[in-house]
């Protein structure tokens, strides 16, 4: 039996780690803090919606992006410390969006991501998963017209199976979302978007309760508080260097995935 080593016990290791244990894999599941999920799974917004799935790479948010660093309640901070991996994404992300394939890109980010949603669905109902699951559709209202026309204008490209977009008015917005209806920010609303196929959950506690199931019925190994130092090669096989407290220790495997997000660029091979 192969033994493979998931570095990250987030939604992407604990799902990486699900389908390598299904497939008859003995896996080890690594993560740096005291328990699951305590780095973006533990805050995401927890939305399964291939409808926000649409790539960020136009020269609109290029332009955004620099305004947004002047404003403190800005929806995305940059921070302009030096730092080489940042400024090489940044010039990957400016590559990316000079090809101009904006459209091309979110294509492709919708057909997985509407993968994964399934996917997700599939593994609560399989395992009996408890995550808050919620399949009510998501709902986008505006205050802007100019925001609002400017997203109606995708729905030609955007609207498909599985990712339905449906234009409401004002007052279809209040009818759909009542807590509308004794709000005074409700005059503002100009329109809303509704995608009746998206879903939202708390994904912590989806990877919490996956976790539990992993090591109960799967047998998975779970390291958890160890940090990986150290990637080698020897002998065709992948040693990790791990640190726990102020023990260190090795162990090998015939594979690695890292599932560890910004985190991979501490990982020294």
């Amino acid at each position: 039996m192969k033994k493979v080593a998931v570095i990250g016990a987030g939604i992407a290791g604990t799902t990486t780690a699900y389908a390598l244990l299904k497939k008859g894999y003995k896996v080890t599941i690594i993560d740096s803090r005291r328990y699951p999920a305590m780095a973006t799974s533990y805050a995401n917004g927890g939305q399964l919606s291939a409808s926000n799935a649409e790539t960020w790479n136009t020269p609109k948010n290029v332009m955004n992006g620099i305004k947004w660093m002047f404003k403190p309640d800005a929806p995305l901070l940059f921070n302009p410390s030096p730092e080489i991996q940042k400024y090489k994404w940044m010039m990957g992300f400016l590559w990316a969006t000079l090809k101009g394939e904006h459209k091309k890109s979110t294509l492709e980010t919708i057909d997985m991501a509407k993968k994964a949603r399934e996917t997700y669905f599939k593994i609560a109902e399989d395992e009996g998963i408890e995550f808050e699951l919620l399949k009510k559709g998501i709902l986008r209202f505006y205050d802007s017209e100019k925001e609002f026309k400017l997203d109606q204008a995708k729905k030609s490209w955007l609207d498909q199976e599985g990712m339905e977009w449906n234009t409401l008015t004002t007052e279809e917005v209040k009818e759909l979302e009542p807590a509308f209806k004794n709000n005074a920010n409700y005059e503002k609303i100009v329109g809303g978007i509704y995608t009746k196929s998206d879903a939202s959950g708390d994904i912590h506690k989806f990877c919490t309760n996956l976790e539990r199931v992993l090591v109960e019925k799967y047998s998975a190994n779970l390291r958890l508080n160890t940090t990986v130092e150290y990637i080698s090669r020897q002998k065709g096989e992948l040693v990790l260097t791990m640190r726990k407290e102020n023990e260190i220790m090795n162990d090998s495997f015939d594979n690695v995935v890292i599932c560890a997000g910004v985190g991979y660029t501490k990982l020294r091979k």
